[in-house]
């Protein structure tokens, strides 16, 4: 059986976010580029402006959760399928201007 290396984190988990943690792991939230990218093919690619602006709000709620939930609310109750963070943004109407 192999040890395993303890890890402290330099934060307190309340303060750790997330997206911050996929970003350090993956890049970019969205599989379609980031923010930036999205904005600039909506206004280049008018035939497939509507999907573009989709991935966008697609982007934006997964951004909105993310940032919105600390790796303490994943602790504290990591059985919960219905976390408050995911609720309340998941709900709210997204706004397009969002990055």
């Amino acid at each position: 059986m192999a040890q395993r290396e303890a890890t402290s984190l330099r934060r307190p988990p309340s303060e750790i976010r997330l997206s911050e943690v996929i970003h350090l792991i993956d890049g970019p939230l969205a599989p379609f580029g980031d923010a930036d990218q999205l904005r600039v093919l909506i206004a280049r690619d008018a035939d497939h402006r509507a999907l573009y602006q989709v991935f966008l709000d697609v982007r934006n709620g997964a951004a909105r959760i993310l940032e919105n939930t600390s790796l303490a609310d994943i602790i504290k109750n990591p059985d919960s399928s219905r976390h408050k963070s995911r609720k309340r943004y998941l709900t709210r109407k997204p706004d397009r201007r969002e990055a």
